[in-house]
């Protein structure tokens, strides 16, 4: 919670505002991957499931980041 103020600040110290980036990233890179993985799974399956090729799932995730 004290990155949060630390945010909020008017002047903040420039190595606890990297001290906090750095932790962010991690978290954030953590939680793209799950997301990516809730997206592809059920894709992967309904790919199969259809008779494409499974792989095909990869390129909807291309599609969705392309659309955003």
């Amino acid at each position: 919670m004290n990155y949060l103020a630390l945010f909020m600040q008017d002047q903040t110290d420039l190595s606890t505002a990297q001290h906090a980036l750095m932790l962010m990233v991690p978290i954030l890179m953590l939680v793209g991957i799950i997301f990516l993985a809730i997206v592809i799974i059920p894709f992967w399956f309904i790919c199969k499931k259809a008779g494409f090729s499974p792989w095909l799932s990869l390129l909807n995730v291309v599609r969705w980041a392309t659309s955003c």
